[in-house]
């Protein structure tokens, strides 16, 4: 599947920073993009579900302590495949 300018915007989404009022809730919805787009397990999708009322939480924290945050990172580093 190409890369489209929805996925531009919800990729900022995405890479919000940890504290941004309505951040978590954001990043979840943009987490529910990418795995529509078979971009983001649902593994990892359910940690930005987890985190969804965590404004000030770091999803690539949970993500990491279970071997997941290589998906967030392909993401937001531009791997787009």
């Amino acid at each position: 599947m190409a890369w489209t300018a929805e996925d531009d915007i919800q990729l900022a989404f995405l890479r919000l920073s940890p504290g941004e009022k309505d951040g978590g809730r954001a990043r979840y919805a943009a987490a529910m993009h990418f795995n529509r787009n078979h971009r983001l397990s649902h593994a990892a999708l359910e940690i930005f579900r987890i985190l969804a009322k965590e404004d000030g939480a770091d999803p690539r924290d949970l993500l990491a302590a279970r071997g997941l945050a290589h998906e967030f990172d392909s993401l937001t580093n531009g791997h787009r495949s």
